[in-house]
């Protein structure tokens, strides 16, 4: 037990724990400090669009919209907003922990902002 700490950046949110230490050469020795850990606020809303804009018999069409930080509870379900924001594309693992992707994407917003369109909700 040398206590050496090592600072992890989160990558895919995982955190790739250090296998090996550095300072004292042992394997597998390392454990998160969850008191010296910082977070961010994340959370992922469904935008959909607006029913009177649906033609009849059809499904509305929804994309997920993901917020951080400041963005996260601003809206609440039924609000009508703007997204500002990165459409982007993920590739969709068939087996979790598997290297091996599908050729199928999930699309998503990364939200830069968020603004109300008009003041009325959908109730």
């Amino acid at each position: 037990d040398c206590k050496n700490e090592v600072s992890v950046p989160l990558s895919h949110w995982a955190i790739e724990e250090p296998t090996r230490c550095e300072s004292c050469g042992s394997n597998h020795s390392f454990q998160i400090v969850h008191n010296e850990s910082t977070f961010s606020d994340r959370q992922i809303l469904k935008l959909q669009e607006p029913p009177e804009l649906v033609p009849d018999g059809e499904t509305p069409q929804n994309v997920a919209v993901v917020v951080f930080d400041d963005l996260v509870d601003t809206v609440r379900p039924g609000d009508r907003i703007e997204v500002t924001g990165i459409y982007r594309a993920a590739a969709v693992r068939p087996i979790k922990n598997f290297r091996q992707c599908s050729a199928v994407y999930r699309t998503y917003i990364d939200a830069i902002a968020l603004a109300p369109e008009k003041k009325e909700r959908i109730d």
